[in-house]
C-alpha cells in the first residue's frame, strides 16, 4: 500500500489562505484570525489518517550581546535588541535574557550577534516578569542570509505581535 505524504495547510515555508480544502475524501474548513488563533473542522468521516503537525515558534529576535553577569545560580545576558521578526510581547531595544544556569548553555559571547528565540516568563504571583533563555533555547549565530530568507515571511505572517521598531 503506498502512502502519500503532502502538507495541506501551511507546510513547506508556505502560508495557507483560510478556507475549504479537500482532505482525505472530505472538506476541511480551515479559519485563522488576524492575530491570535487557528481553527480546523474536518466533518468526516475520512477515508485516510490524517496527521497534524502543530509548531509552536517563540518570539525570534536578532541581538547583539552586550554583557554577562553571573547572579546567584542564574545567567543575566544585556542585550540590544536589532530586529525581531515575531513577537507576541513588546521588546525594548535593551533588555535583560535571564539563563536559569551558569554552564553558559547556550553559548552566548559578548560582542556577537545572534539570533533567538526565547520566551517570557511571569510567575503566578505576577511579581516576576522576564524573558528566559533556556538551555535548549534556539540560539544561532546571526547570519546575514538568515535574514534574507526570514524578512520577506513577515508581509506573508499576518498574525505578528507589536514591532519594536520601525523598518527601514
Amino acid at each position: 500500500m503506498g502512502v502519500v505524504v503532502r502538507f495541506v495547510i501551511n507546510g513547506n515555508w508556505k502560508i495557507s489562505i483560510p478556507g475549504e480544502y479537500d482532505v482525505a475524501g472530505t472538506k476541511l474548513l480551515y479559519r485563522r484570525s488576524a492575530d491570535t488563533w487557528e481553527s480546523f473542522e474536518v466533518p468526516g468521516p475520512t477515508q485516510e489518517d490524517l496527521h497534524i503537525m502543530v509548531s509552536v515558534h517563540p518570539v525570534s529576535s536578532v541581538a547583539k550581546v552586550l554583557g554577562k553577569v553571573y547572579v546567584g545560580v542564574e545567567t543575566r545576558y544585556d542585550v540590544q535588541i536589532i530586529h525581531t521578526y515575531r513577537n507576541r510581547y513588546h521588546l525594548e531595544h535593551r533588555e535583560y535574557l535571564w539563563a536559569p544556569n551558569r554552564c553558559d548553555c547556550p553559548l552566548l559571547e559578548e560582542g556577537y550577534q545572534y539570533v533567538l528565540m526565547v520566551r517570557r516568563h511571569i510567575n503566578y504571583e505576577q511579581t516576576l516578569n522576564r524573558i528566559l533563555l533556556e538551555e535548549d533555547s534556539y540560539a544561532q549565530p546571526y547570519r546575514p542570509r538568515e535574514d534574507s530568507l526570514l524578512r520577506p515571511l513577515e508581509e506573508l505572517c499576518s498574525n505578528r505581535g507589536p514591532r519594536t521598531r520601525p523598518r527601514v
